[in-house]
């Protein structure tokens, strides 16, 4: 099978609108100090006594959105089918200040991830019925339905605009290091014209 491959985004996608990226888990330590003055009993200044802590903040999520096709190419007529990954890894230094912990989930939960993909019309036509939906990273998939209703896809025919509703994933989700096995895939196929 022959996949060609796009280049990977960091950003989220958001109604077919695409946020500008930002730097990757861009954790900042926050640290405040107290300080204490005394004196004894016969009034005489003692030397200050000091605490501190640090709280590291968490980063903002960042989405990996890959989207392929197979085949390649073909002639008009040819079926094409389209896979769009997304994982929310975990980076690691030197993504990523030492200071992070490199623990799974520990940062920003991404809360309703939404991934649109229009088709253009004037190359492609959607196969309606083709809307599947992995949520272990390819292992199986699951139809729904072309509609607008409770399952997560939906393709409009009228806007040509295939809408995921992914809901809510945590740090790591689909990452090497931490759930491989938990990235989205929605997949679709198209006829080329």
């Amino acid at each position: 099978m022959l996949r060609s491959k796009m280049p990977s985004v960091f950003a989220l996608a958001l109604l077919g609108a695409t946020v500008a990226a930002r730097p990757a888990h861009a954790l900042v330590d926050v640290c405040n100090t107290a300080t204490g003055n005394y004196n004894n009993s016969a009034a005489a200044v003692q030397p200050a006594v000091n605490g501190s802590t640090c709280f590291t903040a968490q980063s903002n999520p960042i989405l990996v959105i890959d989207k392929t096709r197979s085949p390649g190419n073909g002639a008009p007529g040819t079926n094409v089918t389209f896979d769009i990954r997304v994982t929310y890894p975990k980076l690691v230094p030197p993504a990523v200040p030492v200071t992070d912990p490199g623990v799974c989930g520990d940062d920003s939960t991404a809360t309703s991830v939404v991934i649109t993909d229009p088709v253009s019309v004037a190359d492609f036509t959607y196969v309606p019925g083709s809307l599947l939906l992995s949520t272990d990273n390819g292992t199986s998939f699951v139809a729904k339905s072309d509609a607008a209703d409770a399952d997560e896809l939906s393709y409009s025919l009228i806007t040509n605009i295939l809408t995921g509703n992914l809901g809510t994933l945590t740090e790591g989700t689909g990452g090497a290091g931490c759930t491989p096995g938990a990235a989205r895939i929605i997949r679709f196929q198209v006829t080329k014209n």
